[in-house]
């Protein structure tokens, strides 16, 4: 039984959150079938926290256990083949894709043994937005009170 940690990015603009919802695109639902797939096993991901619909990330992990052949350092290559699309899409990548894979003790758990978490928010402030930057950040036309934001944050340390 090997236990395995993943690291993995996304852009989760198409994604209803992290966690498995019956009908709807997840994070969580597009891995376990990828997963599954490879693994030649059912497979359920304990993750690290969850993220709301639109929420993207950089380097969430997630830990799941089987009895599977794979070795563990191919689980990604052939994972991210899949959530691609499939076909080999060497040099294609989809909108989800795993960073990593390693081996962890039988008794690690990703929620229950993570350290911390990192948020970044970005704001973007001008008149218009630039295409590629619309699911990035969040668009503020008019002129930011920045002794009032710093007022603010203060308080969240």
């Amino acid at each position: 039984m090997k236990n395995i940690l993943l690291t993995m990015e996304y852009d989760g603009t198409s994604f209803s959150g992290w966690q498995r919802q019956p009908g709807k695109r997840t994070v969580q639902g597009e891995l376990e079938r990828a997963l599954s797939i490879v693994c030649k096993c059912p497979v359920q991901l304990n993750g690290t926290s969850r993220t709301d619909a639109g929420v993207h990330a950089l380097g969430q992990k997630a830990s799941f256990k089987g009895d599977f052949g794979i070795p563990t350092e191919r689980i990604p290559i052939a994972a991210n083949n899949l959530l691609a699309g499939g076909m080999n899409a060497m040099g294609k990548v989809g909108d989800l894709r795993i960073l990593s894979a390693e081996e962890m003790p039988e008794n690690f758990h990703a929620r229950f043994d993570a350290k911390g978490k990192k948020y970044i928010y970005k704001i973007l402030n001008c008149q218009e937005l630039k295409i590629f930057s619309r699911n990035q950040y969040y668009h503020i036309k008019k002129e930011l009170n920045l002794d009032a934001m710093k007022r603010a944050a203060s308080f969240i340390v």
